[in-house]
């Protein structure tokens, strides 16, 4: 798989920030990825990216509308976020009591996990770090996986 960097990814959201309102909607009114790729805008993001990479950018953009940028984005760690996101007065969760962030980590692909993550960041109403964000989506795996769990648990008082 091709690497993606968090400089690549902020660059990405970048572009999608700069686009006009009627083309961020068109691409929000898109269900999916495979339908964001079919719209004129996307290519307008991501045409010069390798075929080979193209699918995953767009799922990446189907998340940009459910969060906006975080101005500071220094320190932040998806799995933490997703603590304060899912379980925000819970001080202490053993993980059996993380039903919810059990069902969005064990997504099998990138398919499975954005709708989830989109209803999660949708949910949250709070600004994300798209590198770091980005960069893990685009680079789903369960090394990335392993990372969340270490931040989410770590979160805990």
């Amino acid at each position: 798989m091709e690497e993606f960097s968090v400089q690549q990814a902020r660059e990405l959201r970048q572009a999608y920030d700069a686009l006009g309102p009627e083309e961020r909607a068109a691409l929000q009114r898109a269900p999916d990825a495979n339908a964001i790729m079919m719209e004129r805008v996307f290519w307008k993001l991501a045409g010069g990216a390798p075929d080979s990479i193209r699918l995953r950018l767009a799922h990446l953009v189907a998340c940009f509308p459910a969060a906006p940028q975080l101005e500071s984005p220094e320190g932040f760690r998806p799995g933490a976020f997703l603590r304060k996101a899912l379980y925000p007065s819970a001080a202490t969760l053993e993980p059996a009591e993380a039903a919810r962030y059990r069902q969005l980590v064990q997504a099998r692909d990138v398919d499975e996990l954005v709708p989830r993550i989109r209803k999660v960041l949708s949910a949250a109403k709070t600004p994300v770090d798209w590198g770091v964000l980005g960069r893990d989506l685009f680079g789903w795996s369960d090394k990335v996986r392993k990372a969340w769990d270490k931040d989410f648990y770590a979160a805990q008082g």
